[in-house]
C-alpha cells in the first residue's frame, strides 16, 4: 500500500504543477470523445433496427415494440 501511495502522492504533485491549459484540454477532449462515443454507439443501434427491419420486413417490429393486445 506504501507504494500506492506514494504514487498517488507523486501525481498529486505534478498535477498542481501542469499548467491550467492542460488540465481544460485535457476535461474538453475526454468530453469530446465521450460525445463522439454517445453518438456512434447511436448509430450503430438505428443501424442495426434498419437492418433488423428491412430483412423480414415489419414481421420484426414486434421484437422492438411489442403488439398491444386488442380486447
Amino acid at each position: 500500500m506504501r507504494a500506492l501511495e506514494e504514487a498517488s502522492e507523486i501525481v498529486r504533485r505534478k498535477w498542481r504543477t501542469t499548467g491550467r491549459g492542460w488540465r481544460v484540454l485535457l476535461a474538453v477532449g475526454i468530453t469530446i470523445a465521450a460525445v463522439i462515443g454517445l453518438v456512434l454507439l447511436l448509430l450503430w443501434l438505428f443501424v442495426k433496427f434498419l437492418k433488423a427491419l428491412s430483412v423480414g420486413g415489419a414481421r420484426n417490429l414486434d421484437l422492438y415494440f411489442p403488439a398491444r393486445r386488442r380486447r
